[in-house]
């Protein structure tokens, strides 16, 4: 398994139609997003949408076939160190079906208005 920066816009607007997730990545910055290669096949992605020093994270998929393997343990640690590089202090996700996951990795739920104003945006 493969983690690295900047998957190509093509595979990652697939795995997400595939997933029935919005693929729309008009403006976004895919040098901020992790992929995980596997044979060459991405497998899984994460992104996120940076403001100042809060970031939005945003489109975790994993292929059905990879899923329970740690592969989106592995995006979201490298999503994470990869912002603390770019100089994000904290990162925030709006889900309405991921929740109890990302509680697994340490998130804590907060109401949409405790957001800072650029991530309810």
């Amino acid at each position: 398994m493969d983690i690295h920066q900047n998957p190509s816009l093509e595979s990652t607007k697939q795995l997400l139609v595939d997933n029935d997730l919005p693929a729309d990545l008009t403006g976004l910055d895919l040098n901020h997003f992790s992929g995980c290669l596997e044979a060459g096949v991405l497998k899984g992605v994460v992104g996120s949408e940076l403001y100042g020093e809060n970031a939005l994270l945003r489109s975790l998929v994993v292929v059905k076939a990879a899923r329970n393997l740690g592969v989106g343990n592995a995006l979201v640690t490298a999503q994470e160190q990869h912002l603390s590089n770019v100089g994000v202090t904290s990162a925030y996700l709006l889900t309405d079906t991921a929740e109890p996951y990302f509680e697994g990795l340490g998130y804590v739920t907060i109401s949409r208005d405790q957001a800072p104003e650029s991530i309810r945006n």
